[in-house]
């Protein structure tokens, strides 16, 4: 089994973590709507990056409406199929967790794996490789060789009764144990990068770290590839089932202390945006607060649709149709297109009621974008947030 030190570094990330655990959740009972949102959001972030990293060319804005049912024409439908995995395979994992008597076991593990991959059956998803395997840099040189196959069912076995006896370790080191394991051992044809990082999620979730800020660091890695791949030189250029992962449990937890800290940042600010957004739509367009959901993707400079609308409120055409045409009416939102090909995007007076509601600063200049705009509030509002 892999060896790894609680190193001085380790221990002090880890204690961060855990305070952040209980500080964040001090935060209370927030709007059940925003709350959703900030899950949605996180979750297009954290399955976008984790999806091109294993090659599927989407972004955050791509996976949120194909998360919505309104896939973009651009999308292959195959991606779309993996980034929908990748969602309920996280669904899968956790539904699992919650249920009482869990434990962790290789049925489960293959579980996430076909349908993380979609059940496809090319990438013979939810079976162990059944042939050697090599990793290979981009010149196509190999520079990692996994264990035999005949062993890959015996060392995940291993690998889930350490998991079920893991009580006395901290969930961020076991969970940096389960990534660096599954790769080292790289299970599968394709896919292992994404099981590897569902299950890590899995056992930081498992350990009481449920609040969306530390339940996944997909967009982290995928911001930081370079120190992600430079980690797993821990593991040697060969299988070594004793290798000490010292140096990539200390990377990884040194990552979910930083991206805690930058999310806890960037969502504190996105909830005062959410709470403006609120208000702009009660006393602007006398609409109920379903009407932010279009309002927010709006001032981010997303692109809304009626058929996405109505997929994230749970409205009908017509209600959606009323909603978005209340909104235009109002100045908030610029429609283009006609039928179903009509798209909303958000307008200047949108930003800056935004910006007043926030004390923010309302560019005068005739030039100023919209996007000059939003960064000009989000930044002020940063600085508010640093502030307190």
């Amino acid at each position: 089994m892999y060896r790894f030190a609680i190193t001085p570094q380790i221990q002090r990330d880890v204690e961060w973590l855990e305070d952040a655990n209980v500080r964040l959740g001090r935060n209370g009972v927030v709007a059940r709507r925003w709350a959703g949102r900030l899950r949605r959001e996180l979750q297009a972030g954290a399955i976008a990056a984790s999806s091109r990293m294993e090659g599927v060319p989407v972004d955050a804005d791509d996976t949120r409406r194909i998360l919505a049912g309104d896939r973009p024409p651009s999308v292959a439908s195959a991606d779309a199929v993996m980034v929908e995995g990748y969602r309920d395979a996280v669904a899968h994992a956790l539904s699992e967790a919650a249920h009482l008597g869990f434990a962790w076991s290789p049925r489960l593990v293959l579980d996430v794996h076909r349908i993380a991959m979609g059940a496809s059956e090319t990438a013979h998803a939810g079976t162990f490789r059944d042939h050697p395997v090599h990793v290979v840099d981009g010149s196509g040189i190999a520079v990692y060789t996994g264990p035999a196959a005949s062993h890959v069912a015996e060392l995940v076995k291993e690998l889930c009764a350490w998991m079920n006896a893991a009580a006395g370790t901290a969930a961020p080191a076991a969970a940096a144990l389960v990534h660096a394991r599954i790769a080292g051992i790289h299970l599968f044809s394709d896919g292992n990068g994404r099981c590897a990082r569902i299950l890590a999620t899995l056992a930081m979730w498992q350990g009481g770290y449920t609040l969306p800020e530390f339940t996944s660091l997909e967009e982290w890695w995928g911001e930081h590839p370079r120190s992600y791949y430079r980690a797993f030189q821990s593991l040697g250029d060969h299988w070594k089932d004793t290798a000490d992962v010292t140096r990539f449990v200390a990377t990884h937890v040194r990552a979910q202390r930083r991206q805690v800290a930058a999310l806890a940042q960037r969502l504190s600010v996105e909830r005062h945006v959410w709470t403006a957004l609120e208000d702009i739509a009660a006393d602007d367009a006398a609409l109920p607060p379903r009407a932010t959901e279009a309002l927010f993707d709006a001032f981010h400079g997303r692109v809304v649709a009626n058929r996405y609308y109505r997929d994230v409120t749970g409205v009908s055409v017509a209600t959606a149709t009323n909603d978005l045409a209340a909104l235009e009416d109002a100045r908030l939102i610029v429609a283009s297109g006609e039928g179903r090909s009509r798209r909303y995007t958000g307008a200047f007076r949108l930003i800056a009621l935004v910006a007043i509601a926030a004390h923010a600063p309302v560019l005068a200049s005739a030039d100023a974008s919209l996007g000059q705009q939003r960064a000009v509030v989000l930044e002020d509002l940063r600085e508010q947030v640093l502030r307190r």
